[in-house]
């Protein structure tokens, strides 16, 4: 299976290709609605009708954006009702319509929803969880100010447990095709590891030894009307995976973590 850190990856042996081409940046999308349609929404159902005529599985990689995130309404069933709080989120949620409009009665269309993800990357920049290593590094100058979320929760997740967990979702709908038609269309995967962006550079600094003196906690939300809308809880359940037999455990955030800066695997 290719390494998800591009836009899709597939297991041919299986049949099946997963993600989808995406702007996964949520100020990107702000700044850029057009673009993000495109990509998010109009790429993601060119892929679905592609996979559709060659009779491949597509398993469209979602987020926990497309639910608002309101304090005490967490966790979400894959069943409730969708409300994105932006831009990201919106086309994110409008590509899943058209991955499900598209393959609709086939079973040749799945969706599965996950949180913020960690892991193996390029660079760190490329996931909001790693480039908090960065942030870590920056805060060693006493008098850098780096301010950091400590209100909203998250739930980062390891790509390796989204590719095992992808890998599943195929093996039991290619398996069960006479089935295709009663298995869930929509599928929700995350760790249960809930901390703010403020405790992943705790952690962060705890594994690399290092002080975060330069670091300052943020403890309320953004002021309205001032960059990205972001939720304050969207934490996913899992219970249609399990009802499937598809385990749900995830890998430890720190040991994890530990391995990767002795390897330098993280970058």
């Amino acid at each position: 299976m290719a390494p998800l850190d591009g836009p899709c990856w597939r297991c041919d042996s299986l049949g099946f290709w997963g993600g989808c081409a995406a702007n996964r940046f949520p100020d990107q999308c702000d700044a850029n609605p057009d673009l993000a349609r495109n990509v998010n929404v109009e790429a993601t159902k060119a892929l679905a009708e592609a996979t559709l005529s060659r009779d491949i599985l597509l398993i469209y990689i979602s987020t926990d954006y497309v639910f608002p995130g309101r304090p005490g309404e967490a966790p979400y069933e894959a069943s409730m009702q969708t409300e994105p709080p932006n831009i990201y989120g919106q086309t994110k949620r409008d590509g899943e319509i058209a991955v499900l409009e598209t393959t609709k009665g086939t079973g040749k269309g799945v969706i599965l929803r996950i949180p913020v993800l960690y892991g193996s990357a390029n660079s760190n920049s490329d996931s909001a969880v790693n480039v908090l290593i960065d942030a870590v590094q920056k805060a060693q100058d006493a008098n850098a100010q780096v301010k950091m979320d400590d209100w909203s929760v998250r739930y980062p997740t390891n790509t390796e447990d989204v590719g095992r967990v992808c890998h599943d979702i195929a093996v039991k709908y290619l398996g069960e095709q006479d089935k295709a038609g009663s298995l869930p269309t929509i599928l929700q995967f995350t760790s249960e590891d809930k901390v703010t962006k403020y405790e992943i550079c705790k952690r962060f600094a705890e594994i690399l030894g290092l002080p975060l003196s330069g670091m300052e906690r943020v403890k309320q939300s953004g002021t309205p009307g001032e960059g990205v809308q972001r939720p304050y809880d969207t934490h996913l359940s899992t219970k249609g995976l399990r009802e499937l037999g598809i385990p749900v455990d995830t890998q430890d955030f720190v040991a994890w973590w530990y391995v990767a800066v002795l390897s330098n695997d993280h970058v």
